[in-house]
């Protein structure tokens, strides 16, 4: 059998009390006091409903409503009502903030897969080095921000970059007969990287 929560009706506790707590757990933290429950409480006996508005002044508790909560340590189970309260509304907001960077991530990667294949089916001379990067860039950073990932990348020694540009500037003459096409990669390159000069 479960345990009893603060706020569930604890052992002992007569069944007036509680119900008397009850509707003091339900006014709002901010609001919340013995006289203010008591007002609730007699309207809704008289009227037959809850009333929309609080009439002031309060009807003061009865001396027996003072009594339960101190006996009855409304004060301490309420604010453990309040504080479970608040946790299952964090979760749920965390639960929907996953929800929401997956779909944001599933959506960046969707377009980094357009921006791909439309890049494989372009020239050199179709589109420049700097293009090409700024259109995949675009699509990597709303993936990274979507994946609470930093979207600043720390740089590359100047050295490291240097041997990639390299490798990348061998790897398309050889898949490139168009020398002047080559010669603007290289140079777009070589842009990026801060490099000054035309590739020799």
């Amino acid at each position: 059998m479960r345990a009893a929560r603060p706020y569930d009706r604890q052992p002992g506790e007569p069944r007036r009390a509680f119900s008397a707590f009850s509707v003091f757990l339900l006014v709002p933290e901010r609001q919340r006091s013995t006289d203010r429950a008591y007002t609730i409480f007699r309207l809704t006996r008289e009227t037959g409903k809850e009333p929309g508005e609080i009439p002031h002044p309060l009807k003061e508790a009865t001396k027996c409503w003072k009594t339960w909560k101190r006996e009855w340590n409304w004060d301490a189970r309420a604010a453990a009502h309040d504080a479970e309260i608040a946790e299952q509304m964090r979760l749920a907001n965390v639960d929907a903030i996953l929800g929401m960077n997956k779909r944001h991530a599933d959506i960046a990667l969707a377009i980094q897969g357009k921006v791909i294949e439309k890049l494989n089916a372009l020239t050199p001379r179709d589109i420049s080095a700097s293009a090409l990067g700024a259109l995949f860039e675009a699509a990597t950073k709303i993936e990274r921000l979507a994946r609470g990932e930093p979207t600043e990348i720390l740089s590359l020694p100047r050295e490291r970059a240097l041997e990639i540009f390299a490798l990348v500037a061998q790897s398309i003459a050889r898949h490139v007969t168009d020398k002047q096409a080559v010669l603007a990669i290289a140079n777009d390159m070589r842009g990026l990287l801060g490099e000054s000069g035309a590739a020799a």
